[in-house]
Order: C-alpha cells, then structure tokens, then sequence
C-alpha cells in the first residue's frame, strides 16, 4: 500500500463522521425551533469535526450523486429518501462536487446549512436553489462545482446537451484564468464528460465499502419509526405546550417506553424517563396537574405488567445489555421495589441477580419497608439477595431487619447477614455480630470473630474474651480457638495482656491437650498484637526454665520477629505473621 493510500485510508473515517455531522446539522434545522440548543450542539460537532481535518489538509472536497457523498470514490455518506436528503438538494440544483477550505469557521457553516434549508424539497417553477442560496451568502472558504443544466429527475438515466447555453448567466463567474477557485465559488457553464459522470455517479462499490456505509449513515436514518416519534414526543413535552397537550403526549410516551422495552431498546427508554423527571423537577411546583401527570407516569412503570417487558430479556442479556437495562431500573421510582425483588427472586442468571441487587440496593433507600418486607420470603436464596442489597447499601436502618435473621434456618442467609454487619460497622452492628460469635454452625462463629477482629476496639475485645472466658470454649476445635485468639489479639489493647498472661499460665491436670492448645493460641496472640509489653511478656516466658508455655512463647517470638516490617516485604507485617501463622 503506497503512502497515499495509508493517508486515504486513515481520512476515510473522518471524513465519514464529518459527512454525518453535516447531515445531522442539516435534520436539526428541519425538527427543531431556532431557539432549541440540539441545534447549536449538532452545528458545532460538525465544525469541530470539519476543523480537526482541515488542520491537516487544505480543502475536503465531496463529489456529490443523487443519493451519496463521495470522498476518492469512496462513498461516505448515504440517503436514499429525497425529501430528508441534503445531498439531493445539492444534486438535484447542479451541483457536483463541494469544496471546504482551510479558514472556514463556525457562522460560516452555519450559512451553509441554512443556505440548503432554505430551498423547498420538491422544486417546482420559481422556487429558489442552492446553487442561488450558497452564492448571495459569500462563502468564502466553500466552494463547489455545478452544472448548468437542469435535470429530469424523472428520467432513471440523463444526458447533457452540449451546446446548451447557462440559464444562471447572472450567477456565472469566468474560469478562463485557470484557477482552482476563483472569488466566491466557480460554476461550469459547460457538461461533465462521459468519464466524469461516470466517476461522479456511478461508483463501483466493494462489499467492503458497503458494509463500511452502513455503520457510517446517520443515526436518525436508522432509527426505527417508534423512536422517531419518541424524539418528537420528547421535544414537544420539554417545550412551552400547554398542559393538556403534554398530558396527550405522556400517555403516547407510556405506550412508547414499553414498546422499546419489548424491542430492545432500554437506553432509548430511560432517556424517556430521565426526560419526565426534567420536566417534573423543572415545571412540577408550579403546576400541579403537570405534576400528577409527571409522577403517575413514572409510577405507571414500576407494575407488573410494564415491567414483565424487562424481565424475560435479563437471562438471555450479555454484560453490555445487561448495563442498559440497569440503567433504566435506576431512573424507576423507588415504588418499583416489591416489583424488581419478585423479578430477583425468579432471576436464575448470575449476573442478572448482581445487576437487581445494585439497583435495589439505590432504589431501596428511600422505600427500605417494601425490601424488609420480603425479607420473611420462605425462598433462602431471594433472602440471601436481599442481604446483599442490603450489604451494598451500608445502611444502619437495616440493622433491626438484620437482627431478625441472626436465627434464619440458612446459613448460606446467616454468613450473609454476618458480612453485612461488617460493612455496615458500628457499635450496634458489632453488638449483633457478637451474638454470631454463638452461632450453632463453627463456619459462622469462625468468620464473624474475623470481622470482629478487623473492626477492632473495646467493644469486639469484650465480646472475643468474654466467649473464650466459657468454660466450654476449651472444647472447641483449634481452628476456632486459634481464630479467636487472633482477633482478640488484633482488637485489644494492653489492658488484656493479664488475661492471655493468665491463659498462658494455667494448670490443670484435666484436659491437659485442650488447654495446651489455649496456651499456644494465648501466645500467638500477644505476637499479633506486638506492642512492647505484649513482647516483653514472651521473652519474659521464653526464658523461664519451666512452663509449658515456654516453647510456645518462643515459638511466638520467633514468627514474630521473623516479619519484621524490614523482613515483611510488600505483604506487610501483618498480612506476613498470617502466612507464617497458618503455615506453622
């Protein structure tokens, strides 16, 4: 490929997005009011996209046929509807190629694009034409190349006369000094040869360049009719109609909104939505009956049946679509909670479950009673989800609701409810996780003194020591009661060096392997908590001639110093004395 071709190549898709920009502008002064800023938004995307090319190159000329754009015989833009076209305003009044240059600026454009909207979409005797508009606005810096015939359009193929005279004289500027562009704009008085029809009109496409068209043509030419209408709707209910108008419009926008559901569509949806709450926050305190219509259309999506049009597309949803949809759900009122937690608890996808519960988890916060509601649900699962939503809220007035599940049958619910607690933290949240600490299944005791051990303070201490203060507590396994000791060790404070000191020193000839593992789990407890006394306490012990728990304290000692924050690494210290911890 020559160096000519790469440069074709990569201003190809320029080219192409400004050429959609410029049929954007084009439809914008077609839909909407003088005043509306989608207008100023479309004009100023073309002109930035115009600027970035021509920073680059001098001059971005178009050949224009009756239906397309062409860049280098490549086509980049196409329409084939007339009455929506402007490339057919250009052609259909002579012009065949269309320059801009190097210069132009954005008022410039502008009279471009007003210059073709001007002109009526189906020419009759004495309507004005673009090759006329464009000349009586000095464009300096577009300029293009027209024949001066006019064309049958009725006829499926056309020939020029070759000795007709122009019939825009007045409009004529001489091309006899050979210049590429002369003043305003040069026009061709005489016809295209054969050749250069044929070059302008008839482009040989690859299957290739098509497929490329088709994800270049505009947006709007795309659309399918029912957003078409959804745009129209949307303008009219954000402009200054009166009530009864908007009222109409909203009862048109309700069927719309689950029709795109139904299609597909959730995006085109929620812009529906996020358009009705404008209109509600904007006009809702001055006039009331603007505002009953506003939120009873909004309420109106939150029931069953409008939201049985969402439900069966979430299991076959891939990760993107799925991220549409939630965007919809977020723009629901909070009334759409009992709905969306009955879809939950018949959602068999994983990831349809996740995106519910981040949903829930922002609509639930201001209608928090529908979701504790559910929370008697005889389901475990649909249960368990709703922790989770509540886990993702953080919310400290679930912690009564939580409280009522410390005793759920599950477990699968009851680990939950104990990850919950320690998001949520607290004094209160620690006082419900305490209780776990009791729990009939060891797998909920174990990690709920982890999270008491990670949230730390007086309070999880307290509840750690005053457990391992039960006589019954020897007997449990040594997995527990080593994870117990760990999070008494990372929770307190010197004032429990007594208790672990006592632990240490205890004898008894009765369930001597029971208590010797409380001996141990005592001293790697004071290495977990490190602070100088807790250290002097172990060398005191590790010296000591007797004692059983002399090893242990040198043990202790020995992990201890061996992570080091010099001798850590780039686990930590602690992360490092768990490594060595469980390896031990």
């Amino acid at each position: 490929m020559s160096e000519q071709d790469v440069q074709l190549s990569q201003n190809w898709k320029k080219v192409c997005e400004i050429a959609t920009s410029l049929a954007r502008t084009y439809k914008s002064r077609q839909l909407y009011a003088a005043n509306n800023p989608v207008r100023r938004t479309c004009l100023e995307t073309a002109m930035l996209n115009l600027s970035d090319f021509l920073k680059e190159n001098d001059t971005l000329t178009f050949s224009v046929n009756e239906t397309q754009l062409i860049y280098h015989e490549r086509a980049v833009y196409a329409n084939p509807d007339r009455r929506e076209s402007f490339v057919f305003r250009l052609y259909r009044d002579g012009i065949r190629s269309i320059s801009f240059h190097a210069g132009i600026d954005e008022e410039e454009l502008e009279e471009f694009v007003e210059a073709l909207t001007q002109v009526s979409p189906e020419a009759g005797e004495g309507d004005t034409d673009v090759v006329t508009q464009i000349w009586e606005r000095d464009l300096v810096h577009i300029t293009y190349l027209a024949v001066d015939d006019c064309l049958d359009l009725d006829d499926e193929e056309f020939e020029f006369p070759t000795d007709t005279p122009s019939t825009r004289g007045e409009h004529s500027i001489s091309t006899a000094t050979g210049e590429e562009r002369i003043g305003i704009a040069t026009m061709v008085d005489t016809p295209l040869t054969r050749e250069e029809k044929q070059s302008v009109a008839n482009v040989s496409l690859s299957e290739k360049d098509l497929e490329e068209i088709g994800h270049q043509v505009l947006l709007e030419e795309q659309q399918k009719p029912r957003e078409k209408v959804t745009e129209i709707f949307l303008e009219i209910l954000l402009g200054r109609s009166d009530v009864d108008v908007k009222t109409d419009v909203a009862r048109g926008l309700g069927i719309l909104c689950g029709d795109l559901l139904e299609e597909g569509n959730p995006v085109r949806a929620a812009e529906i939505l996020r358009a009705i709450k404008k209109l509600l926050g904007k006009e809702g305190k001055s006039c009331e009956e603007l505002e009953r219509v506003a939120i009873s259309f909004l309420e109106m999506r939150a029931y069953e049946r409008e939201l049985s049009r969402v439900e069966p597309r979430l299991e076959q949803a891939d990760v993107r679509e799925l991220e549409q949809y939630e965007g919809y759900l977020r723009e629901l009122l909070p009334g759409a909670v009992g709905q969306l937690c009955a879809i939950l608890g018949r959602a068999r996808s994983r990831t349809a479950r996740e995106m519910l519960c981040r949903v829930l988890s922002v609509l639930a916060r201001d209608n928090l009673k529908a979701l504790a509601q559910m929370l008697d649900d005889p389901r475990w699962y649909l249960v368990r989800n709703l922790v989770v939503v509540l886990r993702l809220m953080k919310d400290r007035r679930a912690l009564p609701y939580l409280e009522g599940l410390l005793s759920h049958e599950e477990a699968r619910v009851r680990v939950e409810v104990v990850q919950c607690l320690a998001e949520i933290g607290g004094t209160e949240a620690v006082t419900l996780m305490a209780r776990c600490l009791r729990d009939r299944d060891e797998a909920i005791r174990i990690m709920a003194a982890r999270k008491l051990g990670r949230l730390g303070g007086e309070q999880a201490a307290s509840s750690l020591a005053a457990c391992i203060r039960e006589g019954s507590f020897a007997k449990r396994s040594l997995d527990e009661k080593r994870e117990y000791f760990d999070a008494l060790g990372r929770s307190c404070s010197d004032e429990y060096i007594p208790f672990l000191e006592g632990v240490l020193k205890k004898r008894s000839f009765l369930h001597a392997a029971e208590i010797d593992e409380m001996r141990r789990c005592a001293a790697m407890a004071l290495a977990r908590m490190g602070t100088e006394r807790a250290t002097r306490l172990l060398e005191q012990l590790a010296k000591a001639r007797r004692g059983k728990a002399r090893k242990y304290c040198i043990e202790a000692l020995r992990l201890r110093r061996a992570v080091s924050p010099q001798t850590a690494g780039s686990q930590g210290p602690e992360e490092a004395l768990d490594s060595k911890r469980d390896a031990a």
